[in-house]
């Protein structure tokens, strides 16, 4: 051990400390004398009407889920419903702020903010743009019924109001006059043509998109800022952590032309204890921006009760983020009137301060009340009416998992002039001319094989039809995790060619990422993630789950989802880290799943891939990332082509027995196959580049000629995707059979060590025990492992 060391005094830490500035909590405290100064009696008469007609709103779909009726009209609900009554405040305090370029992204209670955003964006249209929205939308499906009951000299954007209402209402009535078709329901309400984007119903779910959303927002030179409302208890969420990390971190600052911080607002919505007075704030939720950046996020905390105070507020943050100051925080505190009767009613506060304040007369209030509940009352009856308003039909479920098959790629609307922002022309990338030198396949003129070096490879066939991207859609991102020490980079080069506000990698925080793509995917951009691993796709079960694969039919096929998720896959991590995780994505519904393992599938697929509006993940084994074209006669195409996703591959023709392989396991059962030659049997190869959708009809002719069939991935057998195929082959081909349909996967135990590998995942070895056991009995050959069906049954019996 070294007796001294040597140290830099240059380059150890400074002395020095980290100092925060307060953050204001109530401090709004004009008189009404200084509020009549700033608003019309126009301006304090519509705040009232748009909280008065939340809360009648609200109190009639209260009154329908409890007792079924609301002023004579009887309707059962029987949804959840995510009310908040109490919070109309803030609903349209927020909303008076906004106009339609501002996004709004709410927590599970958003039909007050929904209806606040669309009456703020009604009131700001000219007459001719909201009959133009009305006529538009669902080709004036929504539009027609109101003929039953507006007047046929009402003004557009009066009817619009009603447009608006009935929308919403029919939608929570699950009827095909709803906004999204009557399939998205109540927690997922959106109306995007007046700025009111997709709810989320988790507490947290709005942070992570709306950071999405204000990139997208940069990278385009969008107007208008993003809100993201949240419940209080997302203060405690990682993901919402993640998002605000994010947001508040270099991507914001060096996204756009003028390296600005990302314009979106934080909205954490606390409900005040019982005991908890207006002025007195025991818990201060704002300060966890203390720790997220230099400016603390401009976080304050305010009277979410007074409508005044709240515009106030977010008036201020609006000036900052549009001038490039963001992000920013509010902590916004009410009471839930359902919860506490006793707490501040924000209604009769704000109706007190009009009449004590001489600002409206009560009469004139008393009348703007008794039309609210007239207007209301219409709603509901036109809504709850079956043949003005019919139900959805269970055939339209099907049809919008992943939208209709001939619909065009996203286009830029017409009058925009945005242009790919590059650092390189095309064809001066750096990864782009070393491409070009390869070999376009595995082997030489003269038949043998290449050195990787030499050969054109998975990763450049990865790499190819993204870059290819970056320069057809300017508004294409791709972001995703770091890439390990030493591991094979598909995006090498990149950077060179693409600018930080299109190209970023982080360490972590993988929801983060992938809430980001998606809000980015949801306002009209196209979108890229790279995951870690197939276990980091796990830990994005949350956003994956609930959101990505279940928008496109929530929206009734009204939202697109153009994003592709890259997860690299090895047998070489750890136990931890090196789960494949295909079986899982395949389960889930609304996604598209594909594993490309050779260099002509993946340039074909991830091409295709690229070109959807629905989502699909793309597994890639990093172990093949260098492997070249062994199966395409004349190698990959220099050119630019696409696949079909749904159909599987065939790779080698057959007679005696068909293959089908997910994944690296190709490359096993090619061995397999020749080995299987000198005993005589021929074996027909296809690979399942393709798990979601899945065409059977190529295995089904296949297995016409071959009688028996063996299904094998490197995924854990258990749960597989080859078993859920063998399965399907058993009932969809048992008369064409002369053996059951064998799966092949991984051992169902936790990976062991590397050294183990050729135990646990199917080699070609394992391939031919199997074929002998149980399909086809192979003269001479000696099998290694025991793989019969007794087997089977001692290992099931223990649980593995």
């Amino acid at each position: 051990m070294a007796a001294y060391m040597y140290t830099d005094a240059v380059k150890r830490p400074a002395s020095e400390a980290v100092r925060f500035r307060e953050i204001p909590v109530c401090r709004y405290n004009l008189s009404v004398s200084d509020e009549k100064r700033i608003y019309s009696p126009r301006s304090f008469l519509k705040i009232y009407r748009d909280m008065a007609l939340i809360r009648e709103f609200e109190t009639m779909l209260s009154d329908l889920k409890t007792s079924g009726s609301y002023q004579g009209i009887e309707y059962t609900l029987r949804d959840e419903l995510p009310l908040d009554i109490g919070r109309e405040a803030i609903a349209v305090g927020e909303a008076y702020c906004l106009d339609r370029h501002d996004f709004l992204f709410s927590s599970e209670k958003n039909i007050g903010d929904m209806i606040a955003k669309g009456l703020a964006a009604i009131d700001a249209m000219s007459e001719y743009e909201a009959a133009d929205m009305m006529r538009r939308y669902h080709d004036g499906a929504i539009l027609d019924p109101l003929e039953e009951i507006v007047p046929h000299n009402a003004k557009p954007k009066d009817v619009a109001v009603d447009f608006l209402l009935y929308g919403i209402l029919s939608e929570i009535f699950s009827k095909v006059t709803g906004f999204q078709y009557g399939l998205g329901g109540i927690s997922h309400l959106h109306l995007m043509q007046v700025g009111a984007y997709p709810n989320q119903t988790m507490p947290a779910g709005s942070a992570g998109v709306a950071v999405g959303a204000a990139l997208y927002k940069k990278n385009t030179e969008t107007k208008g800022l993003v809100v993201a409302n949240m419940s209080e208890s997302a203060a405690c969420e990682g993901s919402a952590w993640e998002a605000l990390c994010l947001s508040a971190s270099g991507i914001g600052n060096k996204a756009g032309q003028k390296r600005e911080g990302l314009p979106v607002l934080f909205s954490l919505i606390r409900m005040r204890d019982e005991n908890e007075t207006q002025t007195v704030i025991k818990k201060c939720v704002a300060r966890i921006a203390a720790g997220l950046n230099a400016d603390m996020m401009h976080a304050e905390t305010v009277n979410g009760s007074d409508p005044l105070a709240v515009i106030d507020a977010v008036t201020r943050k609006k000036e900052k983020l549009l001038r490039g100051e963001g992000p920013a925080l509010l902590e916004l505190i009410c009471d839930d009137l359902s919860q506490n009767p006793k707490g501040v009613d924000p209604l009769i506060e704000y109706r007190n301060k009009l009449i004590l304040g001489d600002i409206i007369k009560e009469a004139d209030l008393n009348a703007l009340d008794a039309h609210i509940i007239d207007r209301v009352t219409n709603i509901c009856k036109l809504a709850a009416n079956d043949e003005h308003s019919p139900r959805a039909s269970a055939e339209n479920l099907e049809a919008i998992v992943f939208g209709s098959e001939d619909e065009k790629p996203l286009k830029l609307s017409s009058g925009e002039k945005l242009l790919p922002d590059v650092l390189l022309p095309k064809t001066e990338c750096p990864r782009l001319k070393a491409i070009e030198g390869k070999i376009h396949s595995a082997y030489g003129a003269d038949g043998s094989p290449l050195e990787k070096g030499f050969r054109y490879q998975l990763s450049d066939a990865l790499f190819e039809p993204i870059l290819d991207m970056f320069y057809e859609d300017p508004r294409f991102i791709v972001c995703g995790m770091m890439p390990d020490a030493g591991a094979e980079d598909v995006y090498e080069g990149l950077s060179k060619t693409v600018p930080e506000n299109r190209f970023f990698r982080l360490k972590t925080s993988e929801n983060a990422l992938l809430s980001l793509a998606l809000g980015y995917v949801m306002c009209g951009g196209r979108a890229v993630v790279s995951l870690a691993n197939g276990d980091s796709l796990a830990h994005t079960a949350d956003v994956l789950l609930r959101q990505i694969a279940k928008w496109r039919a929530m929206s009734g096929g009204d939202l697109r989802m153009p994003l592709v998720i890259r997860v690299p896959v090895s047998s070489k991590k750890d136990a931890q880290n090196a789960d494949e995780m295909l079986s899982f994505a395949a389960a889930i519904p609304g996604l598209k799943v594909i594993y490309p393992v050779s260099p002509y599938d993946a340039k074909g697929l991830m091409a295709s891939a690229l070109k959807e509006n629905n989502p699909v993940i793309c597994f890639e084994n990093q172990r093949l990332y260098d492997i070249g074209e062994y199966f395409r006669k004349g190698g990959v195409p220099k050119t630019a082509y696409t696949l079909k996703i749904g159909e599987p591959s065939l790779k080698r023709e057959g007679k005696d027995i068909t293959i089908l392989t997910f994944g690296a396991a190709l490359y096993s059962a090619s061995e397999a196959a020749n080995v299987l030659h000198e005993y005589g049997v021929s074996a027909e190869i296809l690979d399942a580049y393709s798990i979601i959708p899945f065409d059977y009809a190529p295995v089904l002719k296949s297995i016409e000629k071959t009688g028996k069939i063996l299904i094998v991935g490197e995924g854990t057998e258990r749960g597989s995707v080859m078993r859920e195929i063998a399965a399907g082959l058993a009932e969809f081909a048992f008369d064409l059979l002369d053996a059951p349909p064998i799966a092949l996967g991984a051992k169902n135990i936790v990976k062991p060590p590397a050294v183990y590998a050729g135990y646990y995942y199917p080699t070609a070895k394992t391939i031919l025990d199997v074929i002998h056991q149980r399909i086809i009995p192979l003269e001479g050959y000696a099998p290694i492992f025991l793989m019969n069906a007794e087997e089977k049954l001692r290992l099931a019996k223990k649980g593995v």
